[in-house]
C-alpha cells in the first residue's frame, strides 16, 4: 500500500460520516484527525536523526492514524527541512509474506510500480527477487528505480508485530530465515547513507520483549523510539468534538462528559469510541433504534425519535446504540443477524475464526488471510464469501478490511480493522476460545498419530477416541485450516479412522460372544422349567443333570471370554492392513459355518528365537516378525483346534481374499498360517535394519 498527497495538499472532503470507526485515520483524513498536536513533529525529528523509527504503543493507542493522518501529511508538507518534501511513501503489513508484501508495496503505481498490470506483476516478481539476494536487497530496488535526487523514500511497516507471529507460526527453518532476512533488510537500508531511505515501524508494545529473537532489532528500537503519550481529558475532549465541528454537527456537552468518563485511563478504548462516535453520528440522523427511559422506579422502551431533542448528538443518541460497554458487540451481531441464512452465518464463523487468533499468553492477534484461503477454509464459494465480507465491511461498519470500495479477488488479503473487535464482540471471543480448543485437539490427535506411525503409540480409546471423533463431527476440519496447527493432517484423520475401525471390531466381537451365552442360558432355563412341569418325579436328576448344563455353560464362557481375549491380543499386535485382512478372514468364514479366531500375530526375532529354542518352530525368523502374518484356529464345540484344517477348508478363503496360505504341515506344532501379499518383502527390509 502507498500513500501520496494530491497536489500540495489532499483535498478536503467532508464526509457523510467524520468518525472512521475501527480502522485507522487514512491520509486524506487528516483533516479529521485531532488531539495529537505537536506529535507528528516529534516523530519527524526523530527519523530525521536515525533515519528509523518504531512508533509503539498499546492496542488501540492509536499507533496506525498518528503514522497515516499526522505524520505522513506533516512529512509531505516539508517538516523536515534536510530531507525536502519529495517523499514516496510504500505502507505494508509482514502478514504471511513479508518479503513479498515488501515487494508489492514498493511497486504500487505511486510508487516505483507501473500502471501497467502485466508490466507491474514482472516489477514485483524482479523486486522480490532483488529483495531475497542479501541484506542489502532493499537498497538494491531503490537504486534500480532511480529516483529523483530531490526524492526519499518511506517504508512504513505496519501492525510490526505480525513478523512474529510469521516467525512463530510458519516455525520451519525456511520461514524463520525469512523472518530475520526482512528485518535486516529494512535495518541495512536504514543504516546506509548512499540513497535516501527511511524506515517507520508501527507496534504494539506489549511485543517489545519478542525484538530480541532479532538480530540488531532492540538496539535500533532502543535508539530511536516512540512511545505514544496517553491522551490527555483536553486531548481527548478535542478528538471527540473536532470530527463533530468539521462534519457541521453539534454534541452536547453532557454526551462529551460521559464519553471522557467512559473512557478514563483505559486508552485502549479509542478505536471503540471512534466506533461508537461513528454509530451515534449514524443514529442521531436516523433515529431508527429504541431507547430506554427511566420514569420512577420503572424502565420503558421508547423509539429514540420521540426521546430526541434538538439536532446535537445526545447522550440518547448513544444510549440507543448501547454506549461504550456493547455498541461494538450490538453492532457486530446487527450485521451477522442481516446475512442472508444460516449458511451464509456459518461461513461468516469459519472467517473470523481463521482471522484471529489467540497465542500461548493470551494474546489477541489478527492473522490476515486470502480470500482464496478463506473459501478453502470454509468449504464455500467466493461468491458466499464476499457476501459475508462485503455486509462486515460496508462504510457504517468498517469491521473488516480492505475498505469498501475496494473489489476483492482470490488474492486480496482480508482482514479484521482493530483487535478492539475480538475483544469487544462477545459473539467472536466465544468463536475464538472454540477455535482454541479445537486446535488444541487436533494437534494433540497429529502428534499421536505421528507416535503410533513411529510405533511410539498404539490406537486411540475411550474416551480420547470419543474426544476426538466429536471434534471431527462438529469441526468438520479440513487441510487447509489444519495446515496452519500441525502439518500431519491425513496422517491424523487416517489414525482416528483405524482407532474408529478397531473400537467398532472390539464392540461386535464382545457383543457376538454375550448374546451366545445369553441364549444358552434362556434356553437352559426354558429347558429346565418344562422338564420340571413335565416329570416332577426325576426333579433330582433333572437338578443334577442342569447343574452340569451351568457348569458346562459357565466354562464355555469362560472359554469365550479368554478366546475373545487372545484375539483381542492378536488383532492389536497387527499392523493395520493385515488386522483389516484378518477380520474379514473372520467374517468370510461365519458365512461357511466356520467358528474362526486369530491365535498369533506379531511377535519379535527376540521372540521368534526363543520359540525356535523351544522347539515350538523350526524357523529363526518369519514373516510374523513384520505385524504382516497371522495364525488361526477353529473353535469346535468350545475348544481351539491349533492343528488347523488343510488348504481346502481355510486356505481357499484366505485366497480369495488375497491373502497367502502357509498351512502346509512342516512341523508338528506349526499352525494353519495366514500373510498378506507383501509380507515376505517386508521380512527382507527387517532382516536387511
Amino acid at each position: 500500500m502507498s500513500t501520496q498527497p494530491s497536489g500540495a495538499c489532499a483535498e478536503i472532503k467532508i464526509p457523510d460520516n467524520p468518525f472512521p470507526g475501527l480502522r485507522p485515520f487514512e491520509f486524506e483524513e487528516s483533516h479529521l484527525f485531532f488531539g495529537r498536536d505537536g506529535q507528528s513533529e516529534e516523530l519527524i525529528t526523530k527519523l530525521g536523526r536515525t533515519r528509523f523509527l518504531a512508533v509503539v504503543g498499546t492496542s488501540g493507542s492509536g499507533k496506525s492514524s498518528l503514522v497515516r493522518a499526522g505524520f505522513l501529511p506533516a512529512l509531505h508538507g516539508g517538516f523536515m527541512p534536510k530531507a525536502g518534501s519529495g517523499w514516496r511513501v510504500a505502507i505494508m503489513r509482514p502478514g504471511n509474506d513479508p518479503i513479498g508484501n515488501l515487494a508489492q508495496a514498493l511497486n504500487a503505481p505511486d510508487v516505483f510500480g507501473s500502471e501497467i498490470e502485466g508490466n507491474a506483476a514482472i516489477q514485483t516478481a524482479m523486486a522480490e527477487a532483488t529483495l531475497r539476494r542479501g541484506s542489502l536487497g532493499l537498497v538494491d530496488v531503490v537504486r534500480q528505480a532511480a529516483m529523483t535526487e530531490t526524492e526519499n523514500l518511506l517504508v512504513v511497516v505496519d501492525q510490526f508485530e505480525e513478523i512474529f507471529r510469521f516467525a512463530r507460526v510458519s516455525a520451519g527453518e525456511e520461514y524463520g530465515n525469512e523472518a530475520a532476512g526482512f528485518v535486516k533488510l529494512i535495518l541495512e537500508a536504514s543504516r546506509q547513507r548512499e540513497v535516501p531511505i527511511y524506515v517507520v515501524l508501527t507496534m504494539r508494545s506489549d511485543y517489545l520483549g519478542d525484538c530480541s529473537w532479532f538480530w540488531d532489532l532492540p538496539e535500533a528500537i532502543n535508539e530511536s523510539q516512540y512511545l505514544i503519550p496517553r491522551l490527555t481529558r483536553d486531548q481527548l475532549r478535542e478528538a471527540i468534538t473536532g470530527p463533530v465541528a468539521v462534519g457541521g454537527g453539534k454534541i452536547t456537552p453532557r454526551l462529551v462528559n460521559r464519553l471522557l468518563n467512559d473512557v478514563g485511563d483505559n486508552q485502549d478504548q479509542l478505536p471503540v469510541l471512534q466506533h461508537l462516535l461513528m454509530r451515534v453520528w449514524n443514529e442521531s440522523k436516523e433515529k431508527q433504534l429504541a431507547v430506554e427511559v427511566k420514569a420512577g422506579d420503572q424502565t420503558n422502551t421508547r423509539p429514540h425519535r420521540e426521546v430526541h431533542e434538538g439536532d446535537a448528538l445526545d447522550l440518547c443518541c448513544a444510549e440507543a446504540v448501547g454506549g461504550m460497554a456493547q455498541a461494538l458487540s450490538r453492532h457486530a451481531d446487527e450485521a451477522f443477524n442481516e446475512l442472508p441464512d444460516d449458511r451464509h452465518r456459518a461461513v461468516a464463523k469459519k472467517l473470523f475464526e481463521a482471522l484471529t487468533e489467540k497465542g500461548a499468553d493470551n494474546r489477541e492477534i489478527r492473522r490476515p488471510i486470502t480470500l482464496d484461503e478463506i473459501c478453502a477454509i470454509a468449504n464455500a464459494g467466493q461468491a458466499e464469501v464476499i457476501t459475508v465480507i462485503d455486509t462486515f465491511r460496508r462504510p457504517d461498519r468498517s469491521f473488516l478490511m480492505p475498505p469498501a470500495d475496494v473489489a476483492l479477488d482470490a488474492e486480496s488479503l482480508i482482514d479484521i480493522s482493530h483487535e478492539s473487535l475480538i475483544r469487544g464482540w462477545a459473539r467472536l471471543k466465544a468463536w475464538v476460545d472454540e477455535e482454541v480448543r479445537s486446535a488444541r485437539i487436533y494437534r494433540r490427535l497429529a502428534d499421536t498419530a505421528v507416535l503410533h506411525k513411529e510405533g511410539g503409540a498404539g490406537l486411540l480409546r475411550d474416551p480420547e477416541l470419543e474426544i476426538a471423533r466429536k471434534w471431527h463431527r462438529e469441526s468438520n476440519p479440513n487441510q487447509v485450516w489444519a495446515r496452519r496447527y500441525h502439518s500431519e493432517f491425513t496422517n491424523a484423520m487416517e489414525f482416528l479412522d483405524q482407532s474408529r475401525r478397531r473400537k467398532r471390531s472390539m464392540r461386535m466381537m464382545y457383543v457376538g460372544v454375550v448374546v451366545a451365552v445369553v441364549i444358552l442360558l434362556v434356553g437352559s432355563a426354558w429347558y429346565r422349567q418344562r422338564v420340571l412341569l413335565e416329570r416332577r418325579a426325576d426333579e433330582v436328576r433333572l437338578q443334577e443333570q442342569f447343574k452340569r448344563q451351568q457348569q458346562a455353560a459357565a466354562a464355555l464362557l469362560e472359554h469365550a471370554r479368554s478366546t475373545s481375549r487372545l484375539q483381542e491380543s492378536a488383532l492389536a499386535s497387527l499392523l493395520p492392513e493385515a488386522a483389516e485382512y484378518a477380520l474379514r478372514l473372520i467374517e468370510k468364514a461365519k458365512l461357511k459355518g466356520i467358528d474362526l479366531h486369530i491365535i498369533d500375530g506379531y511377535r519379535s526375532f527376540e521372540q521368534q528365537e526363543e520359540r525356535f529354542n523351544q522347539g515350538r518352530t523350526r524357523i529363526r525368523a518369519s514373516t510374523h516378525a513384520t505385524g504382516l502374518a497371522f495364525d488361526v484356529a477353529i473353535d469346535r464345540n468350545g475348544t481351539l483346534v491349533y492343528e488347523g484344517p488343510e488348504f481346502d477348508l481355510l486356505g481357499v478363503l484366505g485366497e480369495e481374499l488375497g491373502l497367502v496360505w502357509g498351512g502346509r504341515r512342516t512341523f508338528e506344532a506349526d499352525k494353519a498360517h495366514f500373510e498378506t501379499r507383501g509380507a515376505e518383502e517386508a521380512l527382507k527390509k527387517l532382516k536387511k535394519t
